[in-house]
């Protein structure tokens, strides 16, 4: 190959050696940006899951905020249910009392059919007996007593499991309410709860969220060409380094070239 062929070639190649120089470092600017890529992407992900545990707190205080209300809705009716039994209770123990009194009287009917004049009475020891009880229907107040104990003691139960699902009701809405407190503090919570704020706490949320996931698929389709080129730049870098191989055995040739010459 002549003098002037090899000088077109390496005036071809030093071309191609200066485009695509210019090329890798244009490239390799860009590529730069894959590590800021890779981090901002992971500060998306943890974001992202931040974002997950929020509205899963939101809803879990949505679904307590109702759970509150039906309890306190609950234990108002059961305490109005417990007080009323309770007066009940108090009533039929009244009534039973004046039933043992009465049922105390037939007794003491019954003694005073024995009591003589100037035998001392068994009770009190009196031997006068000007007034003695007249004996009353025993079998009429027996049989009343039966049935106001059986209705005592049935209240009496009914009192006692009402004032045992009251304890466990309040103690239900303790947890409840512990619970709230708890979720409101890590969501950074101070006003009073309502449905409406947490409505607009989801909303902002999901509209963060969304402008995120928006940034996010920007970020990742960059990241994913920016690898791409990453992979092109290793490929330009190869033809860089085949360029300036030739560059370097064609000066070696028109060297060699002009020695032949200057011997001649």
């Amino acid at each position: 190959m002549d003098k002037a062929t090899l000088t077109r070639k390496r005036d071809e190649l030093n071309w191609k050696l200066t485009r695509i120089t210019d090329i890798i470092e244009r490239d390799r600017n860009k590529i730069a940006m894959i590590d800021i890529l890779e981090r901002r992407l992971k500060e998306y992900d943890d974001s992202f899951q931040l974002t997950s545990t929020k509205r899963t707190f939101i809803h879990s205080l949505i679904d307590e905020l109702h759970h509150q209300i039906e309890m306190q809705d609950h234990l108002f009716d059961l305490q109005s249910h417990y007080d009323a039994v309770s007066k009940q209770y108090i009533e039929i123990g009244l009534k039973l009392e004046t039933l043992k009194e009465a049922q105390l009287k037939v007794y003491a009917g019954i003694l005073s059919g024995t009591l003589e004049e100037g035998s001392p009475c068994p009770v009190c020891g009196s031997i006068h007996h000007p007034s003695p009880c007249e004996k009353g229907d025993s079998a009429s107040i027996k049989e009343s007593m039966n049935a106001v104990s059986i209705q005592f003691s049935k209240t009496k139960a009914a009192k006692e499991d009402l004032y045992h699902e009251l304890v466990f009701s309040k103690t239900k809405l303790e947890d409840i309410n512990k619970k709230i407190a708890y979720l409101k503090k890590e969501l950074f919570i101070e006003e009073d709860l309502s449905k409406e704020l947490l409505t607009q706490m989801l909303y902002r949320l999901d509209r963060k969220s969304e402008e995120k996931m928006k940034q996010f698929k920007e970020d990742e389709n960059e990241l994913i060409y920016l690898k791409k080129l990453s992979k092109s730049v290793k490929d330009s870098v190869a033809l860089q380094k085949q360029y300036q191989t030739e560059i370097a055995q064609i000066d070696t040739q028109l060297m060699l070239l002009n020695q032949e010459k200057d011997m001649l």
